[in-house]
């Protein structure tokens, strides 16, 4: 049988701040923060569009793509 270790996460307060921040604010599930992070992945990927679909089976799914 596999055996698979445990990988320790690694979360600042910083993190923990910004979580906080976004449930305090108006927007939970929408707002300038889904935002900041689909300019955040175009700007990684080098893509020109980039949508984020948050799912209830804990998944996010990203979608880029490049203008060609």
């Amino acid at each position: 049988m596999m055996i698979f270790g445990y990988g320790r996460q690694s979360i600042s307060s910083e993190d923990v701040d910004a979580v906080v921040d976004v449930l305090k604010s108006d927007f939970l599930t929408q707002g300038p923060k889904i935002q900041e992070f689909e300019n955040a992945i175009c700007e990684y990927t080098k893509a020109k569009y980039c949508v984020v679909i948050l799912m209830l089976q804990r998944r996010c799914i990203l979608r880029c793509w490049r203008q060609t």
